[in-house]
Formats: structure tokens, C-alpha cells, sequence
């Protein structure tokens, strides 16, 4: 099951995948992962530069706009993340 979470002070986030009160949830943490497979990533191989998070101060706009570089090297306005933000 897949499962997206909201949490807040006051729900965090159990009605969104239909939680009650007094359900147990199991978390397994494995210390080996032989038998799963992750492919390199490009950045692991050498094709695709390194990228660190930053804010920044875009001046290609007419006028500069703060700007937050994400881990894969895309850009994004400040306040305004969503899925169409980066480029």
C-alpha cells in the first residue's frame, strides 16, 4: 500500500491512510540489502555533475528572484513549491 502523509500538531497524518487509535505499525530497518538492486545514478557515474541544496539570488529575471537549488541540480522559486516549480 502506498501511503502520503500530512502531519500536522493535530492529525499527524493517521486519517490519511486510515489509521485508528492503538494501531501498531511495524518499521523494519534491514542492515544488509543483498537480493534488492539500485541502479547508479547518473551523478554516481560520472555523467551528471554533483548538486548541493542552496537559495540563491536568480539575476537572469528582469528582476532577481530567490531561487532554492534542489539535491538533482533543479531550480525553483522560493514560496512557490509544487511539482511544476522546477526547472
Amino acid at each position: 500500500m502506498e501511503a502520503k502523509l500530512t502531519l500536522t500538531a493535530t492529525n499527524l497524518g493517521v486519517a490519511t491512510i486510515g489509521l485508528t487509535v492503538n494501531d501498531k505499525i511495524t518499521i523494519v530497518e534491514y542492515t544488509e540489502t543483498n537480493g534488492s538492486f539500485v541502479p547508479p545514478t547518473p551523478t554516481a557515474i560520472g555523467l551528471y555533475p554533483k548538486s548541493s541544496p542552496a537559495i540563491f539570488s536568480d539575476t537572469t529575471y528582469s528582476s532577481a528572484k530567490t531561487v532554492v537549488q534542489g539535491h538533482d541540480g533543479s531550480n525553483g522559486l522560493a514560496g512557490a513549491i509544487s511539482e511544476t516549480t522546477f526547472y
